[in-house]
């Protein structure tokens, strides 16, 4: 599984795009006297209406942390938390822990074990996360976990756009990027929308023309070259139901802020 809307998920479009030889012969010649690459504009990413907690306990599981991190931790310690606290979220591990235990922790783990407590327990959305985390704590994170923070920090811009570019070419796609400038990308077509109505249309396996039609999703380029090659775009459309996917934002995740803890509610408001 990987999360839409990240460079991860594209990278798994184009490989799912290369292996559809249905797409390849219906897209023949596209993009050999053209520029027939694309551009998928992604907007109003609601970054600031989910939180981290919403992420499932098995991408924050101790035993995910790099393998690097145990190096300076002494064997039976090591092999302790493993046993007793593994299948934790890390940030569940440092309350659950004896004294005991805990006072023979390295200075340093027990800090980034302590920090990540504190951090979950106030219930962050994704644009306080960058501010709040340490560089101690960004090193020990799953390397997922880590990836996919680092990625809405780089490629999501202030306003909530994300900007992931296929190359296409002769019903292949050889290249694929994400950022958060379209101005580090020269597509001949754009296809944009609305965080919503892009996962609704990736989850629902939605017919591409059905949907720029209702208008959830606004193509850009030459219209001509796109009616001509209609078979080839729809086809592309529906490659996206192959790609094995996770929803960052989806409501179904949402927390609802009644749910979180009184003082942070209290802050919020």
């Amino acid at each position: 599984m990987t999360w839409f809307p990240t460079l991860d998920w594209f990278k798994d479009y184009a490989g799912e795009i290369n292996q559809n030889d249905d797409f390849r012969d219906k897209a023949e010649g596209w993009g050999e006297d053209f520029n027939g690459d694309f551009l998928f504009h992604v907007y109003d990413i609601p970054t600031d209406e989910h939180v981290l907690n919403e992420l499932p306990d098995e991408l924050l599981l101790l035993r995910r942390m790099p393998d690097e991190i145990w190096e300076d931790v002494p064997d039976g310690i090591e092999r302790q938390l493993l046993e007793q606290e593994g299948d934790k979220p890390v940030n569940e591990v440092f309350d659950h822990i004896d004294e005991e235990l805990r006072a023979e922790l390295p200075d340093w783990l027990r800090d980034v074990l302590e920090e990540a407590e504190d951090l979950f327990a106030s219930y962050p959305t994704y644009d306080d996360v960058p501010d709040m985390l340490s560089d101690e704590l960004r090193d020990v994170m799953p390397e997922h976990l880590r990836s996919l923070l680092h990625q809405l920090e780089e490629y999501v811009d202030e306003e909530g756009n994300v900007y992931a570019f296929l190359r296409l070419e002769d019903g292949r796609c050889t290249g694929v990027g994400v950022s958060d400038s379209p101005d580090d990308f020269e597509p001949g077509f754009v296809l944009r929308g609305e965080y919503d109505a892009w996962e609704e249309f990736v989850r629902n396996d939605d017919d591409v023309i059905t949907t720029v039609m209702r208008g959830d999703l606004e193509p850009r380029g030459d219209m001509t070259l796109l009616l001509e090659y209609t078979d080839a775009f729809v086809e592309m459309g529906r490659t996206v139901s192959d790609v094995e996917t996770e929803y960052l934002f989806s409501d179904e995740r949402r927390i609802d802020p009644e749910e979180m803890p009184r003082t942070k509610r209290a802050l919020n408001r």
